[in-house]
């Protein structure tokens, strides 16, 4: 009996607490200023409130169970209604994040234009982007294709896929696993291959200079400076 009763102590105690962390994590969360949704056809601003939700959740280090209930909250006139309606159907609580966005999406974003997404998505390349706005479009992209984004290893292994392929080369012999993992080590080697191009060039011109500057040019070394100035390395008439 005794035991009981300080057990009940004990949660009263805890409870007070934990009621006060959430309360700050809210209020933080409205001073924010996160924009509210009343429903809309309108692709971008149905996107727009996800995107924003993102960021401020990264901002926060919002806990996972608390995005969904930040997202409720800001849900109002068309968009509350829809919202009662949709969660009778949802698992119990506590909601996953992933499931409010994949339920959001459903109702928000038509058939066409969540398989256009999904089909950007798949076929994504770094190409010409930077590792940090090819992660960026990584993360805008792997939402729309939940069998992915829901398997860490797929996610990792579509990301490695879409690389650079010295980039690509680096992150295998790192022999790294997790999706975060790939990616922190992308970043790394991207910061590497940069360095590398750097010195390589630097390297370039300081011979160029050198044997420019002595006057000794090997038959060899007059082609390439041939070949990179052919007006110069031409004959006089």
């Amino acid at each position: 009996m005794q035991r009981t009763t300080h057990e009940k102590a004990q949660v009263q105690a805890i409870l007070p607490r934990q009621l006060s962390v959430q309360a700050d994590v809210y209020d933080r969360f409205r001073c924010l200023n996160p924009p509210e949704f009343m429903g809309s056809t309108d692709l971008a601003v149905a996107e727009e409130l996800i995107k924003s939700l993102g960021s401020i959740f990264s901002y926060l280090h919002m806990e996972y169970a608390d995005k969904v209930t930040c997202a409720i909250f800001l849900l109002i006139k068309h968009a509350r209604i829809w919202w009662e309606s949709a969660k009778v159907a949802l698992p119990a609580r506590p909601l996953a994040w992933d499931t409010f966005k994949s339920t959001f999406y459903n109702k928000y974003f038509s058939k066409d234009v969540r398989a256009k997404k999904a089909s950007d998505f798949l076929n994504l390349k770094q190409g010409t982007m930077s590792m940090t706005e090819y992660i960026q479009q990584f993360k805008a992209g792997v939402q729309y294709v939940p069998y992915i984004a829901q398997n860490d290893t797929s996610k990792g292994e579509h990301f490695m896929q879409g690389l650079f392929s010295e980039i690509k080369r680096d992150v295998r012999m790192s022999k790294v696993v997790t999706y975060g993992e790939i990616v922190e080590i992308s970043l790394m080697a991207e910061h590497d291959e940069q360095d590398i191009d750097k010195d390589r060039k630097q390297r370039k011109q300081q011979y160029f200079q050198r044997i420019q500057g002595t006057g000794q040019v090997k038959k060899t070394d007059r082609n390439v400076l041939d070949q990179r100035n052919p007006v110069a390395g031409s004959p006089s008439m």
